[in-house]
């Protein structure tokens, strides 16, 4: 007999033997097709020369390409709910950011430069927050709220010295 079987409420009662599937697993089944899909894509833009620095750095490129796409994704949905509130340069500041993000797809694919590509993505950000906060003033809910992130992402995506640097801004 095994020694550790599963839990009982995965087996069914039913049938001996035969074990349900979690709701983790469940889901896991259901997002599995777009989390290969979404990393088939963001691997279209990686360059040849970071897979073969390693696993690691493969990782690193993915996050910095899935977190640029995030963040393209809010500076478009954000501005146009700051429209609402009367303020449409926000907007165009949104519109620019994603701009800026959507061109450091190219610039993975060209340089290989995963640093380079997170620093210019923080600094991206860092100017959407900073444009943001003086358009709508300093109690705009973005900027108390995205400002903290900055040191943050430069850390994840660039190492603790560019996390560091930029916790200094």
């Amino acid at each position: 007999q095994d020694p550790s079987p599963p839990p009982p409420d995965s087996w069914d009662k039913a049938r001996p033997g035969v074990r349900h599937r979690t709701t983790l697993e469940h889901l896991y089944s259901l997002t599995r097709p777009i989390s290969e899909l979404w990393l088939s894509a963001m691997d279209s833009w990686i360059p040849d020369r970071i897979r073969r620095k390693g696993p690691e750095e493969q990782r690193r490129a993915r996050l910095s390409l899935s977190v640029v796409s995030f963040c393209a994704v809010l500076s478009i949905v954000s501005p146009l709910l700051e429209v609402k509130r009367g303020t449409p340069a926000v907007t165009f500041a949104g519109i620019g950011l994603t701009a800026a993000m959507l061109s450091l797809f190219p610039l993975m694919k060209r340089t290989g430069s995963t640093r380079l590509v997170g620093n210019l993505m923080v600094l991206c950000y860092f100017t959407f927050v900073a444009v943001v906060t003086i358009m709508t003033g300093t109690t705009a809910p973005i900027g108390r709220l995205a400002a903290p992130a900055v040191p943050l992402l430069a850390f994840l995506l660039c190492g603790l010295r560019a996390g560091l640097a930029w916790s200094l801004l």
